[in-house]
């Protein structure tokens, strides 16, 4: 049996085992939604990469998906077999994420006691975690009272992002520290997560921060957070893109945040004891 992890490695599975006319078992990985991801790729590009997936993704034994919004796409996109396609979840909660979250972060932020909320986000600086709307959000919810804004990740656009927190005013609140290999204790310390997203396959990094404790908003973008947070049950939900409902659902988190047990509680969907046994049972390894 041979797993391949996403679009490229799975075509070249499927390809390979073609030609080499051998018996491997092919399953494949997918953690995005497609049809989201090549919106923002040239037009010869989403031709052939849809194409591709259409000629080929019936020829695999599996594919798991990383969401049932990811899996529902792929069923749109190719028109293969269900049966062939089953949803596990990212494993998220394991022993080293909890002492990474107690580990302690050098900023003085999230270690003085003035009652200063702080939001945390992360994730590359690209136009899919759409930070641009998450800055202009906290703007507007910084004129309503004061709080403070981390993101952690690096990429082309953090120029942009610092330009544009200068122009609204707000660069004295908030703080890029680049790329962390914790961002787990920067999460547990603050009062608010938020992911920002034009489009995921998952959005790890939102139950990341649920499995440690702190309350999160999210955009109900294409796909995973609304499984997340199984539709605001377990944090608000807001359009992609707008600024404005994404400040007021920050604000009414702040004010009335979920408890950090009923959080912790949501995430035993994605500990590693629970993925591993859907794997076992979907890649049939048993025995």
């Amino acid at each position: 049996m041979l797993l391949a992890a996403k679009h490229r490695a799975l075509k070249l599975a499927i390809r390979a085992k073609q030609v080499s006319e051998v018996n491997t078992r092919i399953v494949g990985q997918l953690h995005t939604h497609t049809s989201e991801f090549l919106k923002h790729k040239l037009w010869a590009k989403r031709v052939i990469w849809l194409a591709s997936m259409r000629k080929l993704y019936h020829r695999a034994d599996n594919i798991i998906a990383v969401s049932q919004g990811v899996a529902d796409d792929i069923l749109h996109i190719t028109r293969m077999d269900p049966r062939k396609l089953s949803v596990i979840y990212n494993p998220v909660v394991t022993d080293e994420l909890t002492s990474l979250a107690n580990e302690p972060v050098d900023h003085p932020w999230l270690n003085q006691s003035d009652g200063t909320p702080v939001i945390v986000a992360a994730g590359r600086f690209n136009i899919q975690k759409d930070f641009i709307t998450l800055i202009r959000a906290f703007a507007l919810l910084r004129k309503q009272r004061p709080c403070r804004l981390i993101i952690l990740g690096k990429g082309d656009l953090l120029g942009a992002y610092q330009a544009l927190s200068n122009k609204l005013g707000i660069s004295d609140d908030i703080f890029f520290p680049g790329f962390t290999l914790n961002p787990f204790s920067y999460m547990a310390k603050a009062q608010l997560f938020v992911l920002s997203s034009a489009w995921e396959g998952f959005g790890l990094v939102l139950a990341e921060a649920m499995a440690v404790g702190t309350p999160v908003v999210s955009t109900d973008c294409k796909s995973g957070p609304s499984e997340i947070l199984m539709d605001n049950r377990f944090g608000k939900l807001t359009a992609v893109g707008d600024a404005q409902a994404l400040a007021k659902a920050m604000a009414e988190t702040l004010d009335n945040p979920q408890s950090e047990s009923l959080l912790q509680q949501a995430c035993e969907r994605f500990t590693i004891a629970h993925c591993t046994k859907q794997y076992i049972e979907q890649l049939q390894l048993r025995g």
